[in-house]
């Protein structure tokens, strides 16, 4: 079953690109705090429209691990 939290590419690879929803829990936040982190340009995203923005998974990856403190 296709999560509609997450924008599935063809052929069962991981997704690229995940919804609002899917990064909170890929980072164990609420969404009204992604919608935050967003907004403080801290997390990486693609606005599609008013209602549709997109984040880049490697990109949230990236982002977490350069606040990373402690980890050489």
């Amino acid at each position: 079953m296709i999560s509609r939290n997450i924008i599935e590419p063809v052929g069962g690879a991981p997704a690229e690109y995940l919804k609002k929803r899917a990064v909170a829990a890929m980072l164990s936040i609420s969404p009204r705090l992604v919608d935050s982190l967003t907004a403080s340009g801290i997390l990486p995203h693609v606005k599609l429209s008013k209602r549709l923005t997109l984040y880049p998974r490697q990109g949230v990856l990236d982002a977490l691990a350069a606040r990373t403190i402690g980890v050489k």
